[in-house]
């Protein structure tokens, strides 16, 4: 069993993929812990929450700006900028599970 700690993955999913590879992660003994910004900057936010979420247990983060943002998006009470790279996940036909997850964690 390990414990692995990654920040600002900011939707960098496939850089993510590569970085648990490289150690072998294994989400039926490993924790990965993630210090915020899991969403915005980077080219999949979508994927990035999907996976971190099907981690279940395997998983626990603190929220970050960018995270933050996101749910302010999604309540209606800021507006996304073309710089967020959120429109794919904010268009998903889950994102309202996927923002209630979010808000959970």
């Amino acid at each position: 069993m390990a414990d692995y700690f990654v920040g600002d993955i900011q939707g960098c999913f496939s850089e993510l993929k590569a970085l648990l590879k490289q150690v072998n992660f294994n989400p039926e003994t490993d924790q990965l812990w993630a210090a915020g910004d899991l969403v915005a900057r980077g080219p999949d936010s979508y994927q990035t929450l999907c996976f971190l979420r099907s981690l279940g247990d395997s998983f626990k983060t603190v929220l970050g700006n960018h995270d933050l943002h996101l749910l302010a998006i999604h309540a209606g009470i800021k507006k996304a900028k073309a710089s967020d790279k959120l429109e794919q996940l904010l268009k998903a036909p889950d994102v309202d599970e996927l923002i209630d997850w979010l808000a959970t964690q």
